[in-house]
């Protein structure tokens, strides 16, 4: 069920807007709008829970196989370093199941297992990281109309224990579906390639358990959108908003702070005090970054978790 939706922006009159889902999983594991479920990502934030480490493991499972585990982990404080471990992590061919149930993907051996409901989700990789958890809100939802290149954007929370090699460890999961067309590319997408400037997701816990979550999104070609859920029930989207960004200055250059406004709201990403950094690519163009951080919602006083990142291009800014 849909519980709001952005009036819609763009080049294209109805080209993007930004929607909160119900909880229903058939928003991630079945087909939507005529597109299939190209791929699930499984982004997520881990802690140890003495405080000595943290991680953000990412795994991509597309239609017939999987590529490996990317495993960064850091000192606290620290930027991150890609661990050598993940050269451990299976790849290649999966199974994908899906319906009213949920979705569960799974390796041959069964050394990469997803399970993941409406409610729960239990995340395996061999020895390397078993962590499982319960649902924390609904979903959000990016949906681009072009019909030169549709897709759909879909990041489902939960928060999760469990253990990275052995540590345990605490945090949040984003289970993400992108739907496209059979046989496209995220990585080749518009989208990806020539729109996107900022793209941030989050997970805010209070101090009394209250949870919020969202997607925040803006580029190019009226490429725009704020769409946040709360535990208590209350939801927002909106595709008219302003974004105000503070990078770092540095060689390689990061975003140090950026600024959305709209509905009336304002929420800010703000970079960790010290480290964060992922190592910065060059097989994506354009000065791709990406970095954890914070969120912070005016007059909501500072969460007592959160849980986020940026991902920018600092060379289309």
């Amino acid at each position: 069920m849909l519980l709001t939706r952005s009036p819609p922006l763009g080049t294209l009159k109805g080209m993007y807007s930004v929607e909160v889902l119900d909880a229903d999983l058939r928003h991630l594991a079945e087909p939507a709008h005529g597109l299939g479920p190209g791929v699930h990502w499984l982004i997520t934030f881990l802690d140890a829970t003495d405080g000595s480490m943290g991680w953000m493991p990412r795994r991509a499972y597309h239609p017939g196989a999987t590529r490996s585990i990317y495993l960064p982990e850091a000192a606290t404080g620290s930027d991150f370093e890609l661990s050598p471990a993940a050269k451990r992590a299976y790849e290649g061919p999966i199974e994908r199941r899906s319906g009213q149930d949920g979705l569960m993907v799974t390796a041959p051996d069964d050394s990469s297992h997803l399970a993941a409901t409406a409610s729960t989700l239990r995340w395996t990789e061999s020895d390397l990281l078993d962590v499982s958890g319960d649902a924390v809100g609904p979903a959000c939802r990016l949906r681009m109309d072009d019909p030169a290149f549709p897709l759909l954007y879909t990041t489902r929370p939960y928060r999760v224990t469990g253990s990275v090699q052995g540590v345990p460890a605490d945090g949040a999961v984003l289970l993400v579906t992108v739907h496209l067309r059979e046989g496209a590319e995220l990585l080749t997408s518009p989208l990806l390639r020539r729109l996107q400037i900022v793209w941030t997701e989050f997970v805010n816990v209070g101090a009394d358990g209250t949870v919020e979550s969202g997607l925040l999104v803006w580029g190019r070609e009226g490429l725009a959108g704020m769409a946040v859920s709360r535990s208590d029930g209350s939801a927002f989207a909106t595709s008219d908003i302003d974004v105000s960004i503070d990078n770092d200055g540095g060689d390689p250059e990061f975003a140090r702070r950026i600024v959305f406004r709209g509905a009336g709201e304002t929420l800010t990403w703000d970079a960790l005090p010290r480290g964060g950094r992922w190592p910065a690519r060059d097989d994506i163009p354009d000065g791709y970054r990406f970095r954890q951080g914070t969120v912070d919602r005016e007059g909501a006083g500072a969460p007592a978790l959160s849980y986020a990142f940026a991902e920018t291009f600092q060379d289309r800014m």
